[in-house]
């Protein structure tokens, strides 16, 4: 996490005085705009978790029934304590240690959000290089290399993408284990809660476990679509490269083009485990693998 946090600070110092500073900048503030709607659903999930014993109880108060309602803790505590004497204690403290759990999960994906957002930008910067790149009319073969501008431009553009790919590769390798831990539990998680509202007849239980669920999900969909906005930024090097005035510039400059397109065949990815890249393609194949599972376990019962 400090290396990562370096060479986004690295990428700050040198673009600082440049154009493309507008475009770090840019994608600065779309990522707060995205940590902050993620933060604010992620937490109404939260909330709306931990309420739904609380509120059922109050409703049944409320309403002219016969019928009494024992709330249900967020966490197994009927061997442990003296559930009536410690109600409110024990609820509070379910409150803040599912707090505490969210926010983690919420700390670990808005870094993520971050850095991605940033090799994006870094992408962006490189194809606005690469777009202003001009040669001449009366184009040079072999010109001295000292005038050759189109030559000095691209020398930069291939150190910046470098740059974003090494960046790239230690996102990626860095939450490789942390992902793969994750989408492995979310299919269990959500074949077998599935397979859970099938056979309980309590409202809240199958409240909470629908905010569950829900939780998991938007977590995975917010982690696979950041992870699919890398990608795409990565593969649209191929188009920027193909569409600029490579024909108007001289050969040296050319071959460095031919180089830099090999590289770009192979676009930048995020893996969990090695294994599996995180993808909307591949999100909908969670989904898949879920409702699969969910169907043999129901099958099973």
């Amino acid at each position: 996490m400090k290396q990562l946090l370096e060479y986004v600070e690295e990428a700050w110092k040198i673009m600082h005085t440049r154009p493309e500073c507008k475009i770090l900048e840019l994608y600065a503030e779309e990522s707060r705009s995205l940590i902050v709607r993620y933060m604010v659903a992620f937490y109404s999930i939260w909330i709306f978790y931990c309420a739904t014993p609380i509120a059922i109880s109050k409703i049944y108060t409320i309403l002219p029934t016969n019928k009494t309602y024992t709330p249900r803790f967020l966490y197994r505590v009927e061997h442990v304590l003296d559930t009536d004497k410690y109600y409110n204690l024990l609820m509070l403290h379910g409150f803040i240690s599912v707090f505490y759990i969210v926010t983690v999960v919420i700390a670990v994906d808005c870094f993520f959000v971050l850095c991605t957002q940033h090799v994006c930008a870094l992408f962006k910067c490189i194809k606005y290089n690469v777009e202003r790149i001009q040669g001449s009319d009366f184009v040079l073969l072999k010109p001295n290399i000292a005038d050759d501008e189109a030559y000095h431009a691209l020398i930069d553009c291939i150190k910046l993408y470098k740059h974003a790919l090494k960046f790239a590769d230690l996102l990626s390798s860095a939450f490789a284990t942390c992902f793969f831990i994750t989408l492995g539990n979310v299919v269990i998680s959500l074949s077998f809660d599935a397979a859970k509202l099938t056979s309980i007849n309590s409202m809240d239980e199958v409240i909470r476990i629908f905010a569950a669920n829900m939780g998991q999900l938007l977590h995975i969909y917010s982690l696979s679509s950041t992870s699919q906005r890398l990608l795409d930024h990565s593969t649209e090097m191929q188009e920027v490269i193909y569409n600029c005035n490579w024909y108007k510039i001289s050969l040296r400059s050319r071959h460095l083009l031919q180089f830099t397109l090999m590289r770009t065949t192979k676009p930048c990815q995020i893996e969990a485990g090695k294994m599996f890249v995180m993808s909307m393609e591949n999100f909908s194949s969670i989904l898949k693998v879920s409702v699969s599972y969910f169907t043999m376990i129901t099958s099973l019962q």
